[in-house]
């Protein structure tokens, strides 16, 4: 996140000169620009953080989204089984995981406890791809696609697992075997999934119970060429002035809540 924020503030000047110039879409467009650079970072942040907490014998797996290549973007394009695209899929992981471990507790509750302490090696086990899934003709990509043991993985993961149960007051002695049970059928080898934006903004609003994913659909209706705004829609544009103010103090106030709920998680770790 510290890295991103002279970049940001770049993008801010720019975007002061588009606002000057009346350039109103391409406001816009700059503002869906800080939000995906943002949560990204973000996103990655908080896997590593907790990473450093949860690692039981300080060796943290290297960050597969700390350092995406246009090549391996490239290679998920035609394989969508490569990708994860909405919150949905995650969440689904997490529910299951809930009824394997059948503790009784409230489940709803027990759901958000394992996504608050989901570290980057419980991440890629719960979504994991099979590194074989990587078909022939993408196997030219392998080099800039992260490949992880899962059993340098299982620790880090099963200390997850047993925080999650220590939050709520359950001891996690009592669910070892059924932890072990959860990992017990993974390949030799998994790659990370390539996640979508929409899936980055929904995981950052969900951390910290923001509503950017909501935000950055809405600039969506923005995001056009004039010549078809005045077209098909002739007072769009006047709409666009007119509501830009309220837009960048949302943005504004968004953005806020994003920094400061990351940095009381930074305090936290």
């Amino acid at each position: 996140v510290l890295l991103f924020i002279p970049e940001m503030m770049s993008t801010i000047e720019i975007l002061k000169d588009l606002l000057e110039k009346g350039a109103i879409t391409s406001s816009y467009r700059e503002l869906r620009k800080i939000m995906e650079g943002l949560t990204w970072v973000v996103f990655d942040d908080v896997l590593l953080l907790r990473s450093i907490k949860h690692t039981p014998n300080d060796i943290i797996p290297l960050p597969p989204y700390r350092y995406v290549s246009k090549e391996w973007y490239e290679s998920v394009r035609g394989q969508r089984d490569l990708m994860v695209r909405n919150i949905s899929d995650l969440k689904n992981k997490i529910k299951n995981i809930v009824n394997a471990l059948d503790s009784g507790y409230n489940r709803k509750v027990m759901e958000d406890t394992i996504f608050k302490n989901l570290s980057y090696a419980s991440f890629l086990l719960l979504l994991e791809i099979d590194s074989s899934k990587i078909k022939d003709d993408n196997k030219k990509f392998i080099p800039v696609i992260p490949v992880y043991n899962t059993a340098t993985l299982l620790p880090i993961a099963k200390e997850d697992l047993k925080n999650a149960l220590e939050t709520v007051g359950i001891s996690p002695d009592e669910f070892e075997s059924k932890i072990v049970d959860i990992f017990r059928t993974l390949p030799q080898e998994i790659i990370p999934p390539y996640p979508s934006n929409d899936f980055i903004l929904s995981f950052v609003d969900k951390t910290f119970s923001t509503k950017l994913q909501k935000k950055y659909s809405e600039y969506s209706f923005f995001i056009h060429s004039y010549i078809a705004s005045w077209h098909i829609f002739p007072f769009s544009s006047v709409l666009e002035f007119k509501i830009l103010k309220y837009e960048l103090s949302t943005f504004n106030q968004l953005i806020k809540e994003i920094l400061e709920g990351y940095l009381n998680l930074y305090e936290a770790y």
